[in-house]
């Protein structure tokens, strides 16, 4: 479904606004007929960065509407995988790393997340500066966290088995370049909202503000794959830019070659102690 005036003035602004903070959707190939689901969380910060009031009651609305859908698209069989409509795996005994992976269904997932920290996050830090997520995102986010490692998304061979050798070079550094950062995003944000979360509901039905600790499960030992590169090319928006910064590891790079000096996994400790 082609998207409509209003979305594209919003995608717009997310690029815009939000992309720079968080770059991991590729805006040079974003085409006009992307998920809805996508598209819509997208809009969702969109709206919500534009800072009027207006605005940001419609952004509340529809991340509402969003979380209520994701939430219905739990279903997992590895058979239909394929579809965006499906995507928890972390209660399925057939999930695993041969499955297909709906990137553009996680990327909206992560949005929703990210979404859910910037809407509900005003008043709510905790005494360590950090903000801490509802008990439903929470939950969204571990059910996320553990339908990744069950499909083997934080394993450098099993990214490069996603993609031929007969595919277009530019292609496939895209696509790698993508699972990578959306992998080392859900990292981020795993960290950013490590420790707590919100309790809901307190006997009168309204938000009690107690806390329960939480874990999220997700190392930087498990990152095993290696950092995202070339950060001028990830961001070309069209052909004269990407030949003018494109290199050799574009269409050089073999799909045997599992780089695992680099993997991000081999630099746990220090990463565990600057708190990245």
């Amino acid at each position: 479904m082609r998207r409509s005036e209003i979305e594209d003035r919003f995608v717009g602004r997310y690029f815009d606004l939000f992309h720079p903070h968080w770059p991991f959707i590729h805006r040079g190939t974003f085409i006009e007929y992307e998920t809805p689901l996508l598209v819509q969380s997208m809009v969702v910060i969109g709206l919500w960065m534009t800072e009027e009031k207006k605005t940001r009651c419609q952004a509340v609305d529809l991340h509402n509407v969003l979380g209520a859908a994701i939430r219905q698209q739990t279903v997992f069989s590895a058979k239909s995988h394929h579809t965006s409509e499906q995507w928890d795996g972390s209660l399925s005994e057939e999930a695993c790393a041969s499955c297909s992976w709906p990137i553009p269904t996680y990327q909206a997932i992560l949005l929703h997340i990210i979404s859910a920290g910037m809407i509900r996050g005003s008043g709510a830090l905790r005494p360590d500066l950090k903000p801490s997520l509802t008990s439903p995102d929470a939950d969204l986010l571990q059910r996320f966290v553990v339908s990744c490692k069950k499909l083997g998304m934080f394993y450098y061979p099993n990214i490069l088995a996603r993609f031929s050798q007969n595919e277009p070079a530019p292609y496939v550094w895209v696509g790698i370049e993508e699972i990578k950062r959306l992998n080392l995003t859900l990292f981020k944000v795993c960290k950013s909202f490590s420790g707590s979360c919100r309790q809901e509901g307190g006997l009168d039905g309204l938000s009690d503000n107690r806390e329960k600790t939480v874990s999220w499960g997700l190392s930087a030992r498990e990152l095993q794959f290696p950092l995202p590169r070339n950060t001028p090319l990830w961001n070309v928006l069209n052909a004269e830019e990407w030949f003018a910064a494109d290199t050799e590891d574009v269409y050089r790079h073999s799909l045997d070659d599992t780089l695992e000096q680099d993997w991000i996994s081999w630099s746990a400790d220090v990463l565990d102690l600057t708190g990245s």
